[in-house]
Parts: C-alpha cells; structure tokens; sequence
C-alpha cells in the first residue's frame, strides 16, 4: 500500500499527486516494454486536486502487435485509477486526466482500421493483467515520481 507524504516532514498523503503518478507510470510501464517505442519524458506537476502528469512516448504502428500494445498503453492510465480507487477506499479518484488519453484511444479507433481488431474490453483487460501483475514496482515508481516530479527515461 503506498504511503507517500508530500513534504518529508509532514505526514499528511497527497493521494491526488499520487494518483497521478500512479496513472503515468501505468503508461510508462507498458509502453516502455514496447518493442522500438521510446519514452521521451514522464513526469507529475502540482498538488492536490491541482495534480497533473504526462508520459509521452514516439511509437509508430508497423505491426498489429505493436498497434494493440500502444492501445494498451493509452487505457493503462485508466485501469490505474480503477486499482488506485480499489486501494484506497473513500478516496475519489479525478478521472479529468483520463479524457486526452481517451480521445487519443477513440480517434486511433476511428481513423485506423486495424486497431478495431480487438474490443475495448479486451484491451483493457490486457492492461490490468500487466498491472496486476507488477503493481508491486507500478507502486515503487508511482512514490518516485510523486516524490521527484519525473522519472528518468
């Protein structure tokens, strides 16, 4: 469970910072395991409500593998605010920071036939499979980021 402090002397959480970070580096994890994708800059801005982030990475669809995991990299940002929620009951989590990802997902879809071989569900349960399965470090470099402002890349 994170336990992330916003200034090392005061013990009160920004769990909005952290939800940021935590929904970037969703992003960053999987398209970082992306074969020739390359991530330019990771990096979370502000406090509170006032919280946001970015991952930005070059990628080019030259197969449908490639094409479905960028897919996957966009809704990873999403499942992460689902599990963060999960894991911190009574938290509500902002999802504003979900709409250019999504729009992104949604314009692809449109103008790229091959990226509607696969639904929606089966992209994002292919995210939270990654997730799950090393929310361990998702969790680890989510504190970083938070911590730090940016990741190293």
């Amino acid at each position: 469970m994170f336990d992330f402090h916003t200034d090392r002397d005061e013990p009160e959480t920004d769990l909005h910072r952290l939800q940021v970070a935590t929904h970037e580096v969703a992003h960053y994890l999987v398209w970082s395991a992306m074969p020739d994708a390359r991530i330019t800059r990771v990096w979370v801005r502000g406090r509170g409500t006032s919280a946001h982030g970015m991952c930005s990475v070059d990628w080019r669809a030259e197969t449908p593998d490639q094409d479905r995991d960028y897919l996957v990299g966009l809704l990873a940002g999403c499942v992460a605010d689902d599990l963060f929620s999960d894991a911190h009951p009574g938290f509500r989590c902002r999802r504003s920071g979900q709409s250019p990802d999504l729009a992104v997902f949604r314009k692809i879809r449109r103008r790229h036939e091959p990226s509607r071989a696969w639904s929606e569900r089966q992209l994002r349960d292919t995210a939270e499979r990654l997730l799950r399965a090393d929310w361990d470090r998702v969790e680890r470099l989510a504190l970083t980021l938070a911590d730090r402002g940016r990741l190293k890349v």
